[in-house]
Order: structure tokens, then C-alpha cells, then sequence
């Protein structure tokens, strides 16, 4: 724990000299205090690489500060939810009741997201999500105490189905991994490209930690679909791309994605991945010129000898949001009300742009429609087009979107039924 600086000291000899009691939850007290966050992610299973990119993302913006804001230390305890959602609701509980955390953050997946929330909001801690993009968590089940630095899963889904139409794609196939996060995704996409006049063929869900794609890719006719539109998690993407080029559909037919090919699995993936289009709303060639990027992108090759993605760029952002709301109330993360306060009105200049959240604590972004090429023997995403400001709304209001069947529910309910 931290000495006391010498102004508390001072204060404190004050307090004693006019026997004053100095209680735990007093000011002077929680000064002394650490401010004590739960870090929610995959160590192991399915995401444990990806849960690597987000300890790492947000331990690089607290290491950039000292763990300190305010004059008060900040401290994190990791937690693995093992990508199951009963261990994630253990742990939630472990770091609110054993360790009391101020705050709970993290979580990779959206099941988890879901399988937590109610339990973290009941006992009033505040839960920042720096990469689950479960939609109803700043949507239908809104909760003031839920903030998130990331994404909503449709944000992305719905500038593609726009995209894909206008560029003449009519007849998509859909793969995706069968989780709410996959449902929510290809979801959005299925919705805005279906009302625009397009046609949904196929839809295959593969379970997470797939490794054999053959029969879910022996269901893709080239004849039938301009395109196969993919959302697979973790290591599930580099599979399916490889299998998908093995199987002789490259090529034949055109492969999209929402973010899955991540930077990371680039090499292993190769040129089977070459030509793939991509939206989402941060690539690492998206943003090159800003100084926030450069210096977000070269310290954490430096530091980790990988290159960036959006997982480790959300913690990283979600450490900078709740740093910025601790420093506009002075370190005071006891006054809950104050802090949430904060986290509503701040912003902040992210590696991928400014950062300011809407009414349901969601960011704004733009969406990034991208080609994947390569050059020297580097791969990198270059921007075809750009859709600005893209809410989790898309361009409805929220009170439309919400009344709208949830993109989670409609599993089997996109493609033509003969």
C-alpha cells in the first residue's frame, strides 16, 4: 500500500490532534486506499489469446500512468472466466464479495457479458466491457451502471448488409459461430441487407472450438450465393479461412468478415485470407497518421513483439475512460453516482479516434469497409469505404431499434424458407 503524501499526513495528525476517528470508508481512509479493479477475461479456453490481447491492452494504458490517478493507487485483479459463462458469474462474485472491487471490467465474450450483468448491477458495482458486444446490454436491458468502450455487435453487421447490397451482392450465406455474439452480428448484416431487397440463402452455425470445418463449408454452393458472410471467435476464424481456401472456394466465391481475421492470425493464415473484405471499426492501417495510434500501435509491438488488434485496443480504451472519469472526480470511486456521472460525459482521444459514449453508455464509430492485400510480405487492411458515425442504432431511433425482435432471437429465421 502506498505512504500517505505529506498533505494527508498532515491532515491526519489534524484529525487525531482533535480526536477525530478516522473511519475505513471515511475520505482520508480511502486516499490511502487503492482503487481496486476486477479484470473479468479468458485465460484459457477457446479466447484465452484473445483475453491475452485485453489484459495486455489494459494493462499498457495503466502502466502509462503508474497505476495512480489522484493521488491514489490503482489495482487490478485478473480473473479467468475459462470462456464459460458459470465460471464468469463465479468470478464475478469472487471479486465483488472477497476482494470488493470498486468496479468490475473486461470480458471477451458476449454469453459471459449476459451471464454476469444482472449479478454485478444488483449489487451496484459498475461494469465496464472493453470488447463483449452483447446489444442488449446498452439497448434492451439498459442499466445505468453498464458502460462499454468497445462495441456493440451490430454496429459493424449493419454498414455491411448496407454495403454489400449497394455494391450489388444479392444472395449472401451466412457462417457464423453459434453464440449470441454470432447471432448478433450476422444478425444486423441480415436485417439492413434483407430490407434493402437482398436474400439470405444459408445460414450455418459452427460451435466454438470448431476444427473441422468440411461439413459446415460442404453446405456453401458457389452456384447459389455471391458471398459467404463470416463472424467465427478466436482461433475458429484461422480454421475456417484455411479450410475455406483448401476446400477450392476461393475463388469461387467471395468471403467477408466482421472482424475476424485479427492481425495476430494473419501470418498463420496467409495467402488464403488474401482478398477477404472486412468491416469493422479499427484495423491497425486505419488510423496510421494520428499520434494516439502511432504511439498505441509501436509501444505495444515493443512491449509485447505482436502486432495490435481491437481486443487490446478496447481494454486499452476502456482503461483510458475510466482513468478520465476518476480524474474528473478527483479519485473519489467510492461516490458511485459521481463516477458513473463521469464515465457519461467524458471524452477521450482513442488510437482509433474520439471517444465519447451515447445515452446507453455505447461509443459512436465509424465503420471501416476493407481489403485485405499484402505487400513485401506484409498483410494489411486497406479502406475501400468509410460509413462515419455509425451508432449502435444504425438509423433507427433507439426506441424503434429496441422494439424490434432481437438480433439474438432470430437464429434460423434469416434465410428463405422454400
Amino acid at each position: 500500500m502506498r505512504k500517505a503524501m505529506k498533505g494527508e499526513m498532515v491532515m491526519i495528525g489534524i484529525a487525531l490532534a482533535l480526536g477525530l476517528m478516522i473511519l475505513p470508508g471515511s475520505t482520508l481512509a480511502a486516499a490511502r486506499e487503492p482503487i481496486r479493479i476486477g479484470f473479468i477475461t479468458p485465460i484459457s479456453g477457446t479466447f484465452a489469446a484473445d483475453g491475452e490481447f485485453m489484459r495486455n491492452g489494459f494493462a499498457m494504458y495503466l502502466e502509462k500512468v503508474n497505476y495512480e490517478v489522484a493521488g491514489r493507487k490503482i489495482e487490478v485483479f485478473d480473473e479467468d472466466d475459462k470462456t464459460d459463462p458459470r465460471t464468469g458469474l463465479i468470478k464475478a462474485r469472487r471479486l465483488v464479495e472477497e476482494k470488493k472491487v470498486h468496479m468490475v471490467a473486461g470480458v471477451m465474450a458476449s454469453n459471459i457479458a449476459y451471464a454476469i450483468k444482472d449479478y454485478v448491477v444488483s449489487n451496484k458495482v459498475p461494469f465496464i466491457i472493453t470488447n463483449a458486444g452483447a446489444d442488449d446490454l446498452t439497448s434492451r436491458d439498459f442499466s445505468p451502471y453498464v458502460f462499454r468502450s468497445s462495441f456493440s455487435n451490430s454496429q459493424a453487421g449493419h454498414a455491411f448488409g448496407d454495403w454489400a447490397y449497394k455494391k450489388g451482392y444479392r444472395r449472401l450465406t451466412i457462417l457464423t459461430s453459434d453464440y449470441s455474439a454470432g447471432y448478433e452480428h450476422i444478425g444486423s448484416a441480415c436485417k439492413v441487407f434483407k430490407d434493402a431487397g437482398g436474400e439470405i440463402v444459408e445460414e450455418i452455425y459452427a460451435p466454438l472450438g470448431t476444427m473441422d470445418f468440411a461439413p459446415y463449408l460442404s453446405r456453401i454452393s458457389p452456384d447459389k450465393t455471391d458471398g459467404v458472410l463470416c463472424f467465427l471467435a478466436g482461433v475458429d476464424s484461422l480454421n475456417a479461412v484455411k479450410q475455406f481456401a483448401q476446400y477450392g472456394l476461393k475463388g469461387k466465391v467471395a468471403l467477408f468478415s466482421l472482424g475476424s481475421f485479427m492481425e495476430h492470425l494473419l501470418p498463420e493464415m496467409g495467402d488464403a485470407a488474401l482478398g477477404t473484405v472486412d468491416c469493422h471499426h479499427y484495423m491497425p492501417a486505419h488510423n496510421l497518421t494520428s499520434k494516439e495510434h502511432l504511439e498505441f500501435v509501436n509501444t505495444f509491438k515493443k512491449k509485447y513483439n505482436r502486432p495490435v488488434n481491437f481486443v487490446c485496443e478496447g481494454s486499452y480504451v476502456g482503461a483510458q475512460l475510466i482513468v478520465k472519469a476518476l480524474e474528473t472526480i478527483q479519485g473519489n470511486v467510492e461516490d458511485t453516482s459521481a463516477f458513473m456521472k463521469a464515465m457519461e460525459t467524458v471524452t477521450i482521444s482513442a488510437p482509433h479516434g474520439r471517444v465519447k459514449l451515447d445515452q446507453y453508455h455505447n461509443p459512436v464509430h465509424n465503420e471501416y469497409i476493407s481489403v485485405l492485400k499484402k505487400k513485401g510480405g506484409e498483410y494489411y487492411y486497406e479502406i475501400m469505404e468509410t460509413y462515419p458515425n455509425v451508432s449502435q442504432f444504425w438509423k433507427w431511433s433507439p426506441e424503434e431499434f429496441i422494439k424490434m425482435p432481437a438480433y439474438k432471437d432470430m437464429k434460423g429465421k434469416w434465410a428463405a424458407r422454400k
